[in-house]
């Protein structure tokens, strides 16, 4: 699970980067929060690089990433995309815990908290694309493959109605994470046609 999260999590514009550039800028966001401990911007990129290392194998930066986003969430309640993000963290604990029936409680709470970011927030495409990626990446008994196909393609209505609110490299991660999941649900063509569709986005966005 934590392979293919790490893989579809970094289709998310500003998550391309090694472990070593993550720890250099979480030192710099680190002492500059010193200086301004409830700074809701630097709390987020925060979480943001600490759920990154998560994903990546990093055991200790799970609590790390879910006390930065917990903080956001005390200065801003309704703040959906720490809310978003906090429910993925919550899925990643699931995945690190031992204790079989915590993974569980972990998992399922996260998945409630992502779909509470999305019922507060539906056309935020941050908010969307962390949970299609996130519930993509989850087992199959957890049935979140249709969560994630509806999402998915709910970002590309919403690409439709307002184009602005999509790079091209956000766009082509939403057809990437699109083929992925139609893969997984067992239908080829449309997944090579989603894969086809992110392909010439990402040369157009390279030239």
């Amino acid at each position: 699970m934590r392979r293919m999260l790490l893989i579809l999590l970094c289709l998310i514009p500003g998550f391309v980067m090694f472990a070593e550039s993550i720890e250099e800028k979480i030192n710099v966001l680190e002492t500059e929060l010193a200086g301004e401990p409830k700074n809701v911007s630097i709390l987020l990129e925060l979480g943001k690089l600490y759920h990154s290392l998560a994903v990546n194998g990093h055991r200790d930066a799970v609590s790390k990433a879910e006390k930065m986003f917990e903080k956001v969430l005390e200065v801003e309640p309704n703040n959906t995309e720490a809310l978003v993000w906090h429910g993925s963290v919550l899925t990643l604990k699931g995945y690190y815990e031992w204790f079989p029936i915590m993974k569980l409680v972990y998992v399922w709470e996260g998945i409630r908290e992502m779909r509470r970011a999305v019922e507060l927030d539906p056309d935020n495409p941050i908010v969307r694309l962390v949970r299609a990626n996130t519930s993509l990446a989850l087992p199959g008994f957890f049935k979140q493959l249709k969560v994630a196909i509806q999402d998915f393609e709910y970002l590309l209505i919403l690409y439709e109605k307002v184009p602005d609110k999509f790079s091209k490299d956000m766009l082509a991660s939403v057809y990437l994470g699109l083929g992925k999941a139609y893969k997984k649900a067992g239908n080829e063509k449309k997944a090579k046609e989603c894969w086809f569709k992110a392909e010439r986005l990402l040369q157009s966005s390279n030239r």
